[in-house]
């Protein structure tokens, strides 16, 4: 096998490290993985989706300037792994431009996403995939764990279920960009809930109901409570265009399932 690592500069502000192989493989899914000084938790999530059952995979690593040795695990796993790739940014561009890099130097129709400091169960890939093909479904997410507490929803989501209870942890998301196009708005911190709404505004997201990720819970989660919560109030207003007591309601339900999920995940 001959590997070959690549060093160009993209749009003047990417840093791309590539690794190449002249072995052919049938890549049919893009794993998207954004990294910011994740060096405690990185080498498990990598783990995780090189145990996959699933195996016709690229990973599109994306370090975001990290200071930590972030970089330096991505470039032992790549020369370990012909499958991974590591695009680096000269400097921190924030987790939705990340996205979107990885987006953009997919290989393949679907497109997966795993931040660095969650992981996946064994067979996470082999059941969603076999999801897609069996219903042709355009997004799909799964069941997790946060914590200790095992969150779950319903078959088939609605914009309306959206917006009364985000259900979708990102690291669980499946797409076919054949049918949905993936672009993250890197002006909203909630970006990844913005654009699952979007999702939904057009299209049923299928919610895998088997839990195949577990996702990490950080110490400092309830002194983000009120950040957060402003966040989702513009969402509703400003972004969603939502009246205001229809607003206040999915509100005061969103208020009420993260003071229950983040105490329950203790």
């Amino acid at each position: 096998m001959i590997r070959i690592m690549v060093c160009v500069v993209y749009s003047n502000s990417v840093l791309i490290h590539l690794s190449h192989s002249s072995t052919k493989t049938n890549t049919k899914v893009s794993v998207v993985m954004p990294v910011f000084n994740a060096d405690q938790h990185l080498d498990r999530a990598i783990e995780s989706v090189l145990k996959q059952t699933f195996t016709e995979f690229e990973v599109i690593a994306i370090d975001d300037g990290s200071t930590d040795e972030s970089l330096a695990q991505l470039r032992t796993w790549a020369v370990q792994d012909a499958r991974i790739r590591i695009i680096s940014h000269s400097s921190n561009s924030g987790i939705a431009a990340s996205r979107n890099t990885g987006i953009n130097a997919a290989n393949t129709d679907y497109v997966a996403f795993l931040d660095a400091d969650d992981t996946w169960h064994n067979d996470k890939l082999t059941i969603q995939y076999q999801h897609h093909q069996a219903n042709r479904c355009g997004f799909s997410c799964t069941a997790f764990w946060f914590g200790r507490k095992l969150i779950n929803a319903k078959k088939l989501i609605t914009y309306y279920d959206l917006l009364a209870n985000n259900v979708v942890n990102t690291s669980s998301v499946m797409v076919d960009t054949r049918m949905i196009d993936l672009q993250f708005a890197i002006t909203n911190p909630s970006e990844d809930y913005q654009h699952w709404l979007q999702v939904a505004h057009n299209h049923t997201i299928h919610f895998i109901k088997t839990p195949l990720v577990t996702r990490t819970v950080f110490d400092g989660v309830s002194k983000n409570k009120i950040t957060m919560a402003k966040r989702r109030w513009r969402i509703y207003r400003h972004i969603e265009q939502l009246p205001f007591f229809t607003s206040l309601k999915f509100f005061t339900v969103y208020a009420v399932t993260g003071i229950t999920k983040y105490w329950r995940a203790q």
